[in-house]
């Protein structure tokens, strides 16, 4: 509700106007609907800052079975974080020196909700506060929600998922979908995993197929799985992961993706969750995707792409290809192109420009935006390594502390027959006995960059060996002692090559602009 719950007090060591208190109603930062309990960031007390304690009224543990804390957490500029803990006492005073911490937040990256739950049978018997407390200065807001405290005489929890990336749209239809998910048991009783087993359906799960048993890792908890390549386009593919532990306690978590052609790619699979940006310099964001297509007889053709912004601004769009080594090219732009309004979904067709794309990747970027400009990230999955943004005309710069997805969604479909130029290399053995590679010259190409690998099967560029990096000549000789070696040729339009792919240039730190999705996002203008 709007109010703190009875009994519950706030401990406000600092004595700064900026303490626990209620927040909302909000959409984003209330786990539950629509009110959660917050701490705010503050400068006026300095540094370390503020010293915030939200304390529990006294709660009576039985002496028998298990106590388990649980709940919500979402921080708000989480790199910001100085101190994030869960304490429990027998005195409520927040200066009384007994405390004994049983939680601390170690994750200063992940600014979606989590559930965190705390075991409480050492305490079994007792009568006991429990303390959420704050300590920072200037940046990391702490939001907490639906707190519970619930007492087991017997394990009934169910294990637990987490560390999957669920699988998003795709044009292709022959190829399997490889899976990994990470189970482990309840926190409270942690008993065996005895199985995970993975399903598909394309009904919407009236119907499933037969369990697909997931194989452990060696180490940890992560299991692997595959779906067959059984679909057709047009089919919507759900499939769920099942798992159990020596007590026959089950949990389940479902998930779809689309197969179609055409078909729009995203990573924000929940949609907008806040918007961010800069108060301080030009920038835009830029995401990037692996093109389905690399490596068959068809290019990519990029037909719309989509995005939302937090006001209404002018942006500047690009669109760029990159190589298996990191080298960009300008397939379109810069184009200037308008969000005309605010939290709204925009697209922008580009069907007429015949955007052909046979890299392994391509990038979308809107760039540009004026200072305080803010644009829509969904922060609850991880697909990219950064979250890269374009800095003052400059690309591949990317925000520390900032986790998710830029909301940047692409419309593709099956393109042009790929004209790839590959050279075409011959070996034979010189007067050395040693393999000598040549090949024909291939127009635009600036350099050469030779590969060798024992099995020309693994994966290229990571387990292949770079033999000779930027040569300008259309030969090589190996003067190695293998049995037996196998190679590859690379040309590039950059005399020095560029093997650091999406290497960022820089970075910086994500600036206190987050703001709250309020209200309802409208929905995709998604063309069918």
């Amino acid at each position: 509700s709007g109010a703190m719950p009875t009994g519950w007090t706030i401990g406000n060591v600092d004595n700064d106007a900026t303490t626990w208190a209620i927040y909302g109603p909000t959409t984003s930062y209330a786990h539950s609907p629509s009110y959660s309990v917050r701490h705010n960031y503050s400068a006026e007390t300095a540094d370390p800052g503020q010293n915030g304690w939200l304390i529990t009224p006294a709660i009576q543990l039985p002496s028998t079975g298990a106590g388990a804390l649980s709940f919500w957490s979402r921080n708000r500029y989480a790199a910001y974080t100085v101190y994030n803990g869960v304490l429990v006492n027998t005195d409520p005073d927040p200066t009384n020196p007994n405390w004994v911490e049983i939680w601390v937040q170690d994750d200063l990256t992940t600014t979606t909700w989590a559930q965190e739950t705390v075991d409480l049978s050492d305490y079994a018997g007792n009568i006991i506060y429990i303390a959420f407390q704050y300590t920072g200065y200037d940046a990391n807001a702490w939001y907490i929600d639906d707190v519970t405290v619930t007492f087991y005489t017997e394990d009934v929890l169910p294990p637990v998922f987490s560390n999957h990336l669920p699988i998003i749209n795709t044009l292709r239809d022959d190829l399997p979908f490889p899976v990994t998910v990470d189970v482990a048991d309840d926190a409270i009783f942690n008993n065996p995993i005895m199985g995970v087993n993975l399903y598909y359906s394309t009904d919407d799960g009236t119907t499933w197929s037969a369990p697909i048993a997931m194989t452990p890792t060696t180490t940890g908890n992560t299991y692997t799985g595959e779906i067959p390549a059984v679909f057709e386009v047009g089919d919507v593919v759900t499939y769920k992961f099942e798992a159990w532990d020596d007590h026959n306690n089950y949990a389940t978590a479902q998930y779809s993706f689309e197969i179609n052609d055409p078909v729009w790619i995203y990573y924000d699979l929940i949609g907008p969750t806040s918007f961010n940006g800069s108060t301080s310099f030009t920038w835009g964001p830029m995401v990037y995707y692996e093109n389905p297509l690399y490596g068959t007889t068809n290019a990519l053709q990029l037909l719309t792409v989509s995005g939302i912004t937090y006001t209404a601004t002018d942006a500047t769009l690009y669109i760029y290809g990159e190589d298996a080594e990191g080298n960009i090219t300008v397939l379109y732009g810069p184009a200037t192109i308008n969000f005309p309004t605010a939290q709204t979904w925009t697209t922008f067709d580009l069907s007429t420009y015949n955007i052909q794309i046979t890299t392994p990747y391509f990038w979308v970027v809107f760039g540009d935006m004026t200072t305080c400009s803010y644009y829509a990230i969904d922060q609850t999955y991880d697909y990219t390594p950064y979250a890269y943004i374009m800095y003052q005309g400059t690309p591949f710069y990317y925000f520390t502390g900032l986790t998710g997805e830029w909301c940047i969604d692409a419309y593709v479909q099956t393109g042009d027959p790929a004209l790839y130029f590959a050279p075409v290399v011959t070996a034979a053995l010189n007067a050395n006995s040693n393999p000598t590679l040549t090949w024909d010259a291939l127009t635009g190409a600036a350099s050469y960059d030779v590969y060798g690998a024992d099995d020309p099967y693994v994966e290229f560029p990571t387990n292949w060996v770079l033999l000779a990096d930027n040569i300008t000549a259309t030969a090589y000789e190996y003067t190695g002692t293998d049995a037996k070696k196998f190679f590859k040729v690379v040309a590039s339009t950059n005399l020095t090559g560029g093997k650091g792919k999406k290497v960022p240039q820089g970075s910086f730190k994500a600036e206190k602009v987050s703001f709250d999705v309020l209200g309802t996002i409208p929905a995709r203008n998604l063309v069918k």
